[in-house]
């Protein structure tokens, strides 16, 4: 498995490629990317996937690396005409976006940084995502195995990108690398993550919330 910073960097490349693909004038790498979704990288329905994922995969990477690799890439491809439109950056109404973006306290830009436990923290703390359901999901997901993540994540990022809510790409590929031999380690910075940042939105919009009230008085 390559070191840290080979690894951010690569899932920064893997992460390029695939937003690319959202705008290519070959629409085949995009459709490539997207039948892989939810399938393992020996899967036929994959090999047309290979163009795309194959010359930025690590050389020395593991199982988990390589799964990480192709899913995210396929997850990217996969989302929504809206989100699609989002990730690469062609929503005409970007004022609004960023409107709404302050309004609901998330970051002007998103954090390739923040790790998918901050972003469900977040989604529940905005209202955007029901919480004894959302809690219980990712503690579900921190359970799991190799494949068992990769089973379970699709269907909760597609949820969350419908709601054009933000996913740290880079970040998530780097987690799900370290998955075979790192899960708890991962999974302890996911509950982390969701906890803290459930609690620093909430408590940030109660100060937001006396602040108004004592002005208006």
């Amino acid at each position: 498995m390559p070191d840290h910073d080979a690894l951010q960097q690569q899932a920064a490349r893997l992460v390029d490629a695939a937003v690319k693909t959202l705008t290519h004038p070959d629409k085949r790498r995009r459709v490539a990317l997207r039948r892989a979704l939810g399938r393992s990288p020996e899967d036929p329905t994959v090999r047309a996937a290979h163009m795309v994922v194959a010359p930025i995969l690590p050389a020395h990477g593991d199982k988990a690396t390589e799964r990480a690799f192709y899913s995210v890439a396929s997850m990217i491809a996969a989302q929504p005409r809206d989100a699609r439109d989002d990730t690469a950056g062609l929503n005409g109404d970007a004022d609004e976006s960023a409107q709404d973006r302050q309004e609901h306290d998330a970051p002007a830009a998103v954090d390739e940084q923040e790790s998918l436990g901050a972003t469900l923290g977040r989604a529940v703390a905005n209202g955007k995502a029901r919480e004894d359901t959302t809690e219980s999901r990712l503690h579900l997901m921190c359970r799991q195995d190799v494949d068992g993540i990769h089973r379970h994540l699709p269907r909760l990022i597609a949820t969350l990108r419908a709601d054009l809510l933000p996913v740290g790409w880079v970040r998530l590929t780097v987690d799900l690398s370290r998955w075979g031999r790192e899960r708890d380690l991962v999974t302890k910075r996911w509950l982390q993550d969701y906890y803290r940042t459930l609690h620093a939105v909430r408590a940030m919009r109660e100060k937001n919330s006396q602040k108004n009230e004592g002005e208006d008085q």
